[in-house]
This record gives structure tokens, C-alpha cells and sequence, in this order.
């Protein structure tokens, strides 16, 4: 069952997002990606994105016009 909680890999999350792993760990690297979760440290941890935080950032990034996105997107 899929909750709010729910982890997923960055491929997963890249997936429900329709972008390659690839650019979401970039964004995950340049802090522009969604929030995530990180297990272990340096080169041998593994990340996960909560669906939660997935929607989230979705929902920071849903208008109704192109000038709405312009004056009131994210930075």
C-alpha cells in the first residue's frame, strides 16, 4: 500500500516525475529537487523521496497561467 510515507529510489521518484535519474540527482545536488531522505553516508548512502514531499513539490509548481508561473514560481 502507498502512502504519504512511502520511499521511494531516485528512480522511482524520477519516474513519477517523468524526468531521467540522472536529472534528479543533479537537482538533488544543486538543491532545486524535491526534499529527500538520506541512509547512510558519503559515496555508500543511498537517498529516497517520501510520495509526500514529491507532491509537494509538485504543488509549488502548479499555475494557471505562464505570467502566474513568472511572477509567483519558485526560486
Amino acid at each position: 500500500m502507498i502512502t504519504n510515507d512511502t520511499l521511494m529510489t531516485t528512480a522511482e521518484a524520477a519516474s513519477v516525475l517523468g524526468i531521467k535519474a540522472a536529472t534528479l540527482r543533479k537537482w538533488r545536488h544543486l538543491g532545486r529537487g524535491p526534499c529527500f531522505v538520506r541512509y547512510g553516508s558519503g559515496s555508500g548512502g543511498r537517498c529516497y523521496y517520501r510520495v509526500r514531499d514529491i507532491n509537494q513539490w509538485v504543488d509549488e509548481r502548479t499555475f494557471r497561467s505562464n505570467a502566474d508561473a513568472t511572477v509567483n514560481g519558485p526560486r
